[in-house]
């Protein structure tokens, strides 16, 4: 078992996943998020930015289509 010898004690890696887990649980999709008006509009332009980069990169430069960068939390 490979475990032991990471150095990493169970508690953390219980931790660890917890967290991640609670980021999973409170991500929102991006465009519900620009779509309520909540934030400042830099951030929005921000993340408006993101999709279109995110966009050209799968249409101009043939990147493979993907569900990264479509949340936030």
């Amino acid at each position: 078992m490979i475990l032991p010898l990471t150095g990493c004690q169970i508690s953390y890696l219980f931790h660890a996943a917890a967290g991640q887990f609670r980021f999973l649980y409170h991500a929102v999709p991006v465009e519900e998020v620009l779509q309520q008006g909540s934030l400042p509009a830099e951030q929005k332009r921000r993340l408006a930015l993101v999709s279109r980069i995110k966009e050209f990169g799968e249409n101009e430069l043939g990147l493979k289509e993907s569900g990264n960068y479509e949340t936030i939390t």
